[in-house]
């Protein structure tokens, strides 16, 4: 194992040119909503890095209870002349909940499929949810990020970093939006952007189309 060691080792630098902090789902570095109803979305995770890398995805959030939501999503991330697809799913429980503040624990999972090996990534954290109106709340959040890196003929890595994260969430009409960013502290420290959009009458709308 000692011999291969060195080979592994630069096999993974060449798979994290794909970091896992530029591509995860927006979803993740948010405060996770428990919608009354199936809802739509789609939003945009990008890393600020040299060179920076975006994970732009689609997923449906769907309720699970009175307080969990489970939220399934697909997508591909691009960046320095590479474009990977990654799929995977969010889940978050409302610990707590009052007319000022929620507090939700947060995870989920991604696996990112690139030419010549496979990157999997599992965040584990909690997001507080301030409301400040009826149309708008700040979040913040932390969690700590488990990757793994798995290059073909050569094995597998992991390592686990901090990521903390915080924003505002909107609503506006039909949408509801999320703005925010992250801070990804690996082995240097990157702050990436987080933008998503849900559709909740889109749902509506395609359920009363499908019973026709």
């Amino acid at each position: 194992m000692r011999m291969k060691l060195p080979l592994l080792a630069g096999a993974l630098c060449l798979a994290y040119a794909t970091p896992a902090e530029a591509c995860g789902w927006y979803f993740a570095s948010s405060f996770m909503r428990v919608p009354a109803k199936p809802t739509f979305g789609a939003g945009v995770s990008g890393a600020l890095s040299d060179p920076a890398f975006w994970g732009i995805s689609a997923d449906v959030a769907m309720k699970l209870g009175d307080k969990a939501v489970v939220q399934p999503a697909l997508g591909i991330c691009t960046g320095d002349g590479e474009t990977d697809p990654y799929f995977g799913a969010g889940v978050a429980y409302q610990v707590s909940n009052n007319a000022n503040m929620a507090l939700n624990i947060q995870s989920g999972i991604s696996y990112l499929s690139f030419d010549g090996g496979s990157e999997m990534t599992v965040p584990i954290g909690a997001a507080l949810s301030f409301k400040r109106s009826s149309s708008m709340s700040l979040y913040v959040g932390g969690s700590m990020w488990w990757t793994s890196v798995d290059v073909d003929g050569f094995g597998s890595a992991s390592s686990t970093d901090p990521v903390l994260f915080g924003g505002v969430q909107l609503a506006s009409g039909p949408m509801a939006w999320t703005l925010g960013g992250q801070l990804f502290m690996g082995d240097e420290t990157e702050f990436g952007i987080v933008v998503g959009a849900n559709m909740n009458r889109a749902a509506s709308a395609i359920r009363s189309f499908i019973r026709r």
